[in-house]
């Protein structure tokens, strides 16, 4: 089950990464549903099996809901040294667990962005 990936801004990667709200629904979908606001933590593994805890919180305000990962998250980042521009994979894999993968910058070109659309990331960014 894919979710999705992101180019990070600078605010990803400082204070806390904001689901892309077209995914926000397939992600609430796996989780405890609390209604209304609500944090969990949500076990991830990295590329080499290290599992980290990111706080996910949910918040809906009149007809909008949004997601971001803050604690952990930003522990990854900088373990990392993630920066803007650099790309994540968020995902949840066919055993239920969750795990995400970092491209850096200079890993990535169009065929990237094509591989993910053929794997069905649900948010595509395109390019240029």
């Amino acid at each position: 089950m894919r979710f999705f990936f992101k180019i990070l801004s600078s605010i990803d990667i400082q204070q806390k990464l904001t689901i892309p709200s077209d995914s926000l629904a397939e992600l609430k979908r796996t989780l405890p549903d609390e209604g209304g606001n609500y944090s969990i933590k949500l076990p991830v593994k990295d590329e080499s099996g290290r599992e980290w805890s990111f706080l996910c919180t949910f918040e809906s305000r009149f007809d909008t809901s949004k997601g971001f990962f803050s604690s952990g998250w930003v522990d990854f980042a900088r373990s990392r040294s993630l920066k803007a521009g650099d790309t994540i994979y968020f995902r949840k894999e066919h055993d239920h667990t969750y795990k995400i993968e970092t491209r850096i910058s200079n890993d990535y070109h169009c065929d990237s962005f094509k591989k993910a659309r053929k794997q069905h990331f649900v948010n595509f960014e395109f390019c240029k």
